[in-house]
């Protein structure tokens, strides 16, 4: 039975086992022959079962990172389409701003940007001297909607 410590066996090396045989650290005369023949081999090279757990581990990595990929092409192509329509809203408002009073009718366009269609609609109420309009932004299953309140000049 070998009673040597795990300090003095080191992996690969037998410097130190020297050193403890010749400073009397194995008090057993065959434990210090039986420890000193025990070689630690240093294998290089995969077995087939660690090569399979790697691939394993790396399959599973590399399937989560392609479902992460999906969902954020999904999610950056819809915020691009927003902020695009959030755009176009906004230029419809200030087009609609830079028009006299009596101009400013109901209407409809449309706009394609980006292979996207957008729909713009948009409708006045008058009460008053004030004229509220109603604007909305349409693409795909999507809506913004925006108002603007406008006085008499």
């Amino acid at each position: 039975m070998i009673t040597a410590t795990a300090d003095i066996l080191t992996l690969g090396k037998e410097a130190p086992l020297k050193e403890a045989r010749h400073k009397g650290m194995f008090s057993n005369p065959a434990v210090a022959k039986e420890a000193g023949s025990m070689k630690f081999r240093n294998k290089n090279g995969f077995s087939l079962i660690e090569f399979s757990i790697a691939l394993f581990m790396v399959t599973i990595v590399l399937l989560g990172m392609a479902a992460h990929l999906g969902t954020s092409l999904k999610v950056s192509s819809h915020d691009r389409n927003y902020t695009t329509a959030s755009n176009l809203l906004q230029d419809k408002m200030e087009t609609i701003r830079q028009l006299n009073y009596l101009q400013v009718l109901n209407g409809s366009d449309s706009v394609a940007k980006n292979g996207v269609t957008f729909n713009r609609n948009w409708t006045c109420s008058t009460n008053g001297n004030l004229k509220t309009v109603a604007l909305s932004i349409t693409w795909g299953s999507k809506v913004i909607n925006s108002s603007l309140v406008l006085a008499e000049r």
